[in-house]
């Protein structure tokens, strides 16, 4: 998908779920974008469990294609196995505030690559 969407001259976004939360994993989707001809950018959406587990028991009320139900248990799995971006990442992390979010994610286009990462602040 990414490689068919690059060819095309589109621009593509990806995110990594619950199971993917590792930088091994990050590392391997940030080959494969690069692999298609793509940049690669890291935006980090930190939120706190509290807030994913009232996201969730809205979710899991559903019945449409986003009603995969994840459950408290689950969502500890996750925590215990997710690494927080490192600072070789160079993510961009969201703050609360969409629009600096935006903002750093243009500005990092502008930016030179520095050892073959993104060039990020």
């Amino acid at each position: 998908m990414i490689a068919t969407a690059e060819e095309a001259g589109r621009q593509v976004v990806g995110g990594l779920m619950l199971d993917r939360v590792a930088p091994d994993d990050r590392l391997a989707h940030w080959r494969l974008v690069e692999a298609a001809g793509g940049r690669w950018r890291l935006v980090y959406l930190p939120v706190d469990r509290g807030e994913l587990l009232r996201r969730l028991a809205d979710r899991n009320q559903r019945a449409d294609a986003n009603a995969l139900i994840v459950t408290a248990a689950a969502l500890d799995d996750f925590f215990a196995r997710f690494e927080p971006p490192a600072p070789h990442e160079q993510a961009i992390t969201h703050a609360g505030d969409p629009a600096a979010t935006c903002a750093a994610v243009l500005d990092a286009e502008r930016e030179p690559e520095q050892d073959g990462r993104p060039g990020i602040r």
